[in-house]
């Protein structure tokens, strides 16, 4: 079964500045999640809510952290992006609260210029092939109910 996701979505095309043009996106989902508390189209508005920056390659991020909203992190921590404090990881009370991190997060330390290369500097992940990762994922693999 397939689903066809449209949102709005904000791209910088590498601007930095809050005038961004908006365009209509579509994101194909083919499958179903088994979680039923979860639902990927809440996440995604969430992102776009929050004024999340570069929300694909976010979105793709949380996508690998989580093996597609399937690991034990994300089930138990409501932790979708894999942060970790004092060895272990962060948990969240709602997986809208680790949006929230990230928002602040990302407010805190991206201070422009390419997406990719601030993931590489800023250390987010040990995991050297992180953003060539990041960059694979498949949004059709998406999970949704």
């Amino acid at each position: 079964m397939k689903f066809l996701l449209s949102f709005l979505a904000i791209f910088s095309f590498g601007c930095i500045n809050e005038e961004a043009p908006i365009m209509e996106t579509q994101i194909e989902i083919d499958t179903i999640c088994t979680d039923t508390s979860f639902n990927i189209k809440d996440f995604v508005l969430e992102l776009h809510l929050q004024k999340i920056k570069y929300t694909d390659i976010v979105l793709r991020q949380a996508c690998l952290e989580t093996g597609f909203f399937t690991s034990y992190v994300w089930r138990t921590k409501n932790n979708p992006f894999g942060f970790y404090y004092d060895g272990d990881y962060i948990l969240f009370n709602d997986w809208r609260d680790a949006v929230t991190y990230y928002k602040e997060w990302q407010d805190r330390k991206y201070k422009g210029g390419n997406y990719y290369e601030f993931l590489e500097n800023v250390g987010y992940a040990e995991d050297t092939t992180y953003t060539e990762r990041v960059k694979n994922i498949n949004l059709k693999n998406l999970e949704t109910n």
